[in-house]
């Protein structure tokens, strides 16, 4: 459906997830998907309703490569969520070293 109309692509649930957000939170399983939505104009900062950006979830579920692809789009790293946490804040609080040392290079 998005693929015919991309004007479709930002549309939010009433949660406020977008497909990118949606995507990111399933933990980057099918990475072409969430490639062809921000090569697409999907938006990298729109924040679902606890203020999570796709970097959020990206960089907790997924591995660097994707946290590195939204970043070359423009991901904002330093976007907060509602408990006023950063993604590099999230992933040390979850215990995720490798996406800690790549958020602080």
């Amino acid at each position: 459906m998005v693929q015919k109309n991309n004007d479709l692509i930002n549309l939010t649930s009433k949660n406020g997830f977008t497909l990118l957000n949606r995507f990111a939170r399933e933990g980057c399983r099918d990475f072409s998907k969430i490639d062809y939505l921000v090569s697409h104009g999907a938006g990298v900062n729109i924040a679902a309703n606890n203020w999570f950006t796709p970097l959020f979830y990206v960089s907790e579920l997924c591995g660097t490569e994707v946290a590195s692809f939204l970043l070359s789009y423009g991901a904002k790293i330093n976007q907060r969520d509602e408990e006023r946490f950063t993604p590099l804040a999230n992933v040390v609080a979850v215990g995720t070293p490798t996406m800690v040392q790549f958020l602080t290079k």
